[in-house]
């Protein structure tokens, strides 16, 4: 993609020297510069959004059948005589309640063999849970078939640094509570189908706001811990667990309007105070003046600052996401708008401000603006 926009950039570069060498060739050499600027922008934001793999970024190891299961107990050596659990998971609800802890509602149901049919307690536990709700729904003494009712919140690292073009991968972590050494494997038999991007497991009406669901899958992940929690039949070390993960996306349009609209707006209304600064003919048209210019400036400063709060209250982390480097640019080009037309007012001689009544200031604003910000979204993206 930057291969191909250094290209078009050099031949437009090369056309324009050729056939049209003078101020308005330069105005549409900035027009050409900064648009594809703004296509890299899109192009990247495009990708990002669409992108779709499976990457297994915890290191899980994401099984389909029984099969795979299979393949990663032997891989991680847990004992063999080690009886399987099928479990099955259906979420009816999910909400975000912050931006580290989740709400889940939904069913949890076990099939087992033996004493184990029996017991009134969960045969499994949450152990990523804050608080927990779990009731018994439904039993099936001819089957071994236990269905739980559960209400968990669980408190999660989410990575909102892309925002708002971030993917989220909300993961259910199941421990068995069985007094045999026992390992849960997904109940692929109840599922008329695992391929993640139809969400099996899930239900299809769930009201998430700003998120939608990608895919759903089962994985297995290896642990390891410094301690056997008081139990002879839990290893210290490569202890694979399972795992439910739903896979997110954010919606672009809210936080479009609601984030990055604003700052759109204040770039296009920069550059109209920029072209305020004249000493021509248009000065009394205008009304030009540094003072003005700086009133402006400040009210786009304020505008752009209450902006930029409601976004960190929105997102309560310590690092700084990418939509927060639209604001600091912008607040550097506040800042150098201001300078220039105090500069451009004052008696002092500065060629490159004075030349041409502001004209390199005023053409370089644009391709300077995109050009930083595609810069900004390769360092933060790749």
């Amino acid at each position: 993609m930057f291969a191909t926009l250094a290209f078009l950039f050099f031949l437009s570069l090369l056309l324009i020297s050729i056939y049209r060498y003078d101020h308005k060739g330069l105005w549409i050499l900035t027009f050409i510069f900064s648009l594809l600027c703004i296509l890299g922008i899109c192009f990247i934001w495009y990708f990002t959004i669409n992108n779709s793999s499976l990457d297994g970024k915890n290191g899980d190891l994401i099984v389909f059948d029984r099969e795979d299961v299979e393949t990663v107990l032997q891989h991680t050596s847990p004992s063999l005589k080690a009886s399987r659990i099928s479990t099955g998971i259906f979420l009816q609800s999910i909400e975000f309640l912050t931006a580290n802890d989740v709400a889940i509602t939904g069913y949890i149901w076990q099939k087992t063999s033996g004493p184990d049919d029996k017991k009134d307690y969960p045969g499994f536990s949450f152990p990523d849970a804050k608080e927990t709700e779990i009731q018994k729904a439904y039993v099936n003494d001819d089957s071994g078939v236990v269905r739980w009712h559960f209400k968990t919140t669980l408190r999660q690292k989410f990575e909102y640094s892309r925002y708002p073009f971030d993917r989220e991968d909300l993961w259910i972590r199941l421990w068995s509570n069985s007094s045999k050494e026992s390992v849960l494997v997904p109940d692929f038999d109840s599922y008329k189908s695992l391929i993640p991007e139809i969400i099996p497991g899930m239900e299809s009406s769930i009201l998430l706001g700003d998120w939608k669901p990608q895919k759903t899958f089962f994985s297995y992940r290896v642990n390891s811990y410094t301690t056997d929690f008081g139990g002879e039949n839990f290893s210290n070390s490569n202890v694979p667990e399972l795992y439910f993960n739903v896979d997110f996306k954010r919606d672009f349009m809210t936080p479009f309007e609601s984030d990055l609209l604003p700052v759109i707006v204040v770039i296009v209304l920069l550059f109209s105070v920029l072209t305020l600064i004249t000493k021509g003919e248009s000065k009394q048209h205008f009304g030009f003046s540094s003072h003005g210019v700086l009133t402006y400036c400040t009210s786009l400063f304020f505008t752009l600052i209450l902006a930029h709060s409601s976004l960190r209250n929105k997102i309560p982390i310590d690092s700084t996401i990418y939509l927060e480097y639209f604001y600091f640019i912008m607040y550097l080009a506040i800042l150098v708008v201001s300078l220039n037309s105090i500069a451009f007012a004052s008696n002092l001689s500065i060629p490159f401000i004075d030349k041409k009544d502001n004209q390199y200031v005023k053409v370089l604003y644009w391709p300077v603006l995109t050009g930083i910000l595609l810069l900004i979204t390769i360092l933060n993206f790749y």
